[in-house]
């Protein structure tokens, strides 16, 4: 691999196994994250990117698995140097449960905060109304938590308008906590 092109390299790890997995989403589900860094660290920033948005057969990326592997700390630097529309792409993918990167994020407020920077109010509205499969969305996610944090909540709706507020939760409590 020393001896391949960056481009070169980049076609390689977009081949994907008959499970839709990448070299770098197979080094992750198999915990080998110096290989995975090793991987990447040659690559251009617009190729790791397109790389990482790259789903597999439940249509996770490699963001997700970072995620699903508590790789944090690589997850918060790839996440900070993101624009702002890598953010949003980042944000709108679903998996096959319906479930976007928010929604897996609700227990981790930093993650939340650090998703939401720079996001217009409009945008991180159409992120909260985002449904799963369950038809649970963003923000019903996080008020049915068993030990639902607060101050996720209070992020998530502090970046809103209130009549965007007001729309969110009338929808949430019609749809998911009164009985049919």
């Amino acid at each position: 691999i020393k001896n391949l092109s960056k481009e070169e390299k980049f076609k390689l790890f977009s081949i994907q196994n008959n499970d839709k997995q990448t070299l770098l989403h197979i080094a992750l589900t198999n915990n080998h994250f110096d290989l995975f860094d090793k991987l990447i660290e040659d690559l251009e920033k617009n190729q790791i990117f397109d790389l990482f948005q790259i789903q597999d057969k439940d249509k996770n990326t490699v963001y997700h698995h970072l995620l699903i592997s508590n790789k944090f700390d690589l997850l918060k630097e790839l996440i900070k140097n993101l624009s702002k529309e890598e953010k949003l792409k980042v944000l709108k993918v679903q998996n096959s449960d319906g479930d976007t990167f928010l929604h897996l994020t609700l227990n981790k407020l930093d993650f939340v905060e650090l998703f939401l920077k720079d996001l217009n109010s409009d945008e991180i509205f159409n992120l909260l109304k985002t449904k799963n499969q369950d038809g649970y969305s963003v923000i019903s996610s996080a008020l049915k938590q068993v030990n639902y944090d607060f101050n996720i909540i209070k992020c998530l709706l502090d970046n809103i308008t209130k009549d965007q507020k007001l729309t969110l939760l009338k929808s949430n409590v019609r749809n998911d906590f009164l009985p049919s």
